[in-house]
């Protein structure tokens, strides 16, 4: 792989960059742009802002501090690529680094126009990154010396997350079960509803039916209470008849009874116990002649 030295376009400028391959592009023509911003004054293009915006580089005139990339950025990005997964064991290792490496706090420190970053205070030399002036260098200097309790804190609130999201996994658990018991609870509720309903609907049937079966009654009674009074006028009037016809009865046998002592007066034992008798009733009633 080919890598070439970038040098500053101005020919005053005794500045050079090395290291990055050719290949990269975009890494090398930030590099540069970010020297002629920090040194000559010569603003970025917007297109090599957005690639330092992509990769997390703090833009000269923006941001001389983490702080203050993440204020200007929003947050910090979040590596690209295939990344292997925080499982426990890669935890346990990254957190056994951490132990092994240099107690804190780290610090950085210009020397000789070059970038040390070293424990505080007087403490030992941990790492040389290069020339101050190095598009980079000041930054990757205060990420690590950061990282000696950036990673530690890391650890512990991924720890923290991990306790924190087993106990919301746990009320997860329990909020679906007492979800599940609401839902059957429902389902209870609705069935009896149900049965309720049901049950209203046949006794509203009944209701309906002795409702109508009332007033089939009351029509029936209507009508037999109508018969009875006409009836009744019938009786009435039978009894009226009847009434006239015994006076009537009673009329004929009184005429009946003068009658007979009228003509009881007339009746005799025998014709010879009354003289003249059979004189009176021959002369009243002549014997037919004999034919001759």
């Amino acid at each position: 792989m080919k890598i070439s030295p970038i040098y500053c376009p101005d020919p005053s400028c005794r500045w050079s960059a090395h290291g990055i391959p050719d290949a990269y592009t975009e890494a090398r023509d930030w590099h540069l742009a970010a020297h002629r911003a920090d040194v000559h004054g010569v603003q970025p293009t917007p297109e090599q802002v957005a690639y330092a915006t992509k990769v997390g580089h703090v833009i000269p005139g923006t941001a001389k501090t983490t702080d203050d990339a993440v204020a200007v950025l929003g947050a910090l990005p979040v590596p690209g690529g295939d990344q292997p997964p925080l499982d426990e064991q890669r935890l346990a290792e990254i957190a056994a680094r951490a132990e092994k490496a240099t107690p804190g706090p780290w610090i950085t420190e210009e020397r000789d126009h070059d970038m040390h970053v070293g424990g505080a205070p007087d403490g030992p030399h941990i790492a040389l990154l290069g020339r101050v002036s190095w598009p980079g260098v000041p930054a990757d200097a205060e990420f690590i010396a950061h990282a000696r309790e950036d990673v530690p804190a890391l650890l512990a609130e991924v720890q923290h997350l991990r306790q924190q999201q087993s106990l919301d996994d746990a009320e997860y658990e329990q909020a679906t079960a007492e979800v599940q018991r609401l839902k059957e609870e429902r389902d209870a509720f609705r069935d009896q509803r149900n049965a309720v309903f049901k049950t209203n609907a046949e006794l509203l049937e009944r209701v309906e039916y002795w409702q109508r079966a009332r007033d089939n009654y009351a029509n029936e009674n209507r009508k037999l209470l109508q018969e009875k009074r006409d009836l009744l006028a019938r009786v009435a009037e039978l009894e009226a008849e009847r009434h006239s016809t015994n006076e009537a009865l009673s009329d004929a046998a009184e005429a009946l009874r003068e009658m007979r002592d009228r003509l009881a007066k007339y009746e005799l034992p025998t014709g010879e116990d009354v003289p003249g008798f059979r004189h009176a009733i021959r002369t009243t009633n002549p014997a037919p002649k004999e034919a001759s």
